[in-house]
C-alpha cells in the first residue's frame, strides 16, 4: 500500500530534478514569465558599447538578430563559436550581442576575432530592466530575430544553429512584408539563403520560445 506524503514527496523531487536539468542546459528560463517576449522592439534605445554610449537601430535593409549572453555561460561561449564560424553566413543581417553585466569583458571576447572586428556585430551592456522590458527572459543565450520594423519574426533559447537561424529567417520572410507599414515603402528584405557548403543538419533544435504565453 502506497503512503500519500511519501509519494507526494518522490514527485516533488523528481520535479525539482527534471527542472534543474533543463536549466543547466539553457531550456528553461530563470525568471517569472520568461516565456513572454514582446512582439517588437523600438527602433533605437540607448546602451553602453566597446567605446563608451551607443544607440541601437534596427536593420532598416533586413533584419536584426539580437542575442543576450553573459561572460560566465559556457552555452553563451559555444554559441559565439558557432556565429565565429558563421557570421558571413548570415546575409542581411545585423548583430547585437548584448550582457547585463557591469561592463564587457574584454579578454573574453578576444576569443573571437571575427565577431568582436566584424562591422556587422555590435556588442554592449544593457540594464537588467531593459532587457526585461525589450526581451522578457534573462536565460542566457537567447536569440531574437526582427523584421526591419522591429516586428519579431523568431526567437529561441539555449544554444541555436546557425542552420536553424537561416531556416528561422527564410521561413518568417513571407509574412514580415504582410506586416510592413505602407508608409515605409516597398518591402525589400533580401531572403537569407543557405550556401551549398552547409554542414550536415542536426537531429536536435533548441526550444523555441512562445510569444505572448
Amino acid at each position: 500500500m502506497s503512503v500519500p506524503g511519501r509519494s507526494r514527496k518522490k514527485r516533488v523531487i523528481a520535479a525539482t530534478v527534471f527542472t534543474g536539468v533543463l536549466m543547466s542546459a539553457g531550456w528553461v528560463g530563470t525568471m517569472p514569465g520568461a516565456s513572454r517576449v514582446p512582439q517588437s522592439l523600438p527602433a533605437s534605445f540607448a546602451f553602453q558599447g566597446v567605446e563608451g554610449s551607443a544607440t541601437f537601430r534596427l536593420n532598416r535593409h533586413g533584419r536584426t538578430l539580437v542575442i543576450l549572453f553573459n561572460s560566465t555561460c559556457g552555452h553563451c561561449a559555444n554559441e559565439f563559436d558557432e556565429l565565429e564560424a558563421h557570421v558571413d553566413r548570415l546575409q542581411n543581417t545585423r548583430l547585437y550581442l548584448f550582457t547585463t553585466e557591469h561592463a564587457l569583458n574584454a579578454q573574453w571576447m578576444s576569443r573571437w576575432p571575427r565577431l568582436r572586428g566584424s562591422d556587422q556585430v555590435t556588442w554592449g551592456v544593457i540594464q537588467p530592466a531593459k532587457r526585461d522590458r525589450y526581451f522578457g527572459v534573462s536565460v542566457t543565450p537567447a536569440l531574437f530575430l526582427y523584421d526591419r520594423n522591429g516586428r519579431l519574426l523568431q526567437s529561441w533559447r539555449g544554444e541555436t544553429k546557425h542552420e536553424v537561424l537561416l531556416d528561422g529567417g527564410a521561413r518568417a520572410s513571407g509574412s514580415a512584408c504582410a506586416s510592413a507599414p505602407a508608409e515605409s515603402g516597398p518591402c525589400t528584405i533580401p531572403p537569407l539563403v543557405l550556401s551549398p557548403a552547409s554542414r550536415p543538419p542536426i537531429d536536435i533544435r533548441p526550444q523555441q520560445l512562445q510569444p505572448g504565453r
